[in-house]
């Protein structure tokens, strides 16, 4: 089971704090994170996965009594959020299979089949990314976060251009990791926020 602590965290830009003294603890499950537009969301995000350093405070993982270290943290961590983007002049079976061989994984034609039908894009595997849609998109930036079968998963308000069933496509993917896995949303629209089984809110300075 994966286990999170964070202590007494804060992160400043400048003088100003972004937020202070942030303690969370959750074992498994879905946690979210939500708070007013320039909250800081996203940066307490991107520190829970390693990806900013916090200016106070402490991030710790753990897969059963193991500490996961920085960068066994990204072995086992996959991140979608509106700001990071896949390669354009890349088909999305060619990022997919990128993203995958990167990671050691190979023969992935079969897994990127299965899952960009399952997003509802299928009819787009051959197409370049940048022909996309903003929705279709996202749908292969999800695909992307997800696609190796990451122990923990971070989601940065997923859905961003997404219509009904493309928040479905979030919400089965997010209730099949619920029990094993660990999965933390930064969002505050409710449809997300209601799969979180723990959120914690950013109060403004």
């Amino acid at each position: 089971m994966i286990k999170l602590t964070v202590a007494e965290l804060g992160k400043h830009f400048g003088f100003r704090w972004i937020f202070r003294d942030v303690s969370i603890a959750q074992e498994g499950g879905v946690l979210g994170i939500a708070g007013l537009n320039g909250s800081g969301k996203s940066t307490l995000m991107r520190c829970l996965a390693s990806l900013n350093a916090p200016d106070r405070g402490r991030v710790t993982w753990y897969d059963d009594a193991i500490e996961l270290k920085r960068s066994m943290l990204r072995d086992v961590s996959g991140y979608a959020a509106p700001y990071v983007q896949l390669y354009g002049e890349l088909t999305c079976a060619e990022n997919l299979d990128f993203i995958l061989t990167s990671r050691g994984l190979e023969n992935n034609s079969e897994r990127i089949t299965s899952f960009m039908q399952r997003a509802g894009i299928s009819a787009k595997q051959h197409a370049l990314y940048k022909s996309l849609s903003s929705g279709q998109q996202q749908r292969c930036k999800l695909i992307a976060s997800m696609i190796h079968k990451p122990r923990i998963l971070f989601l940065d308000e997923p859905g961003t251009n997404l219509d009904t069933p493309g928040i479905q496509f979030i919400r089965e993917l997010v209730d099949e990791r619920r029990t094993a896995d660990f999965t933390v949303i930064a969002s505050n629209d409710s449809r997300e926020l209601d799969l979180c089984d723990s959120v914690f809110t950013i109060l403004t300075n």
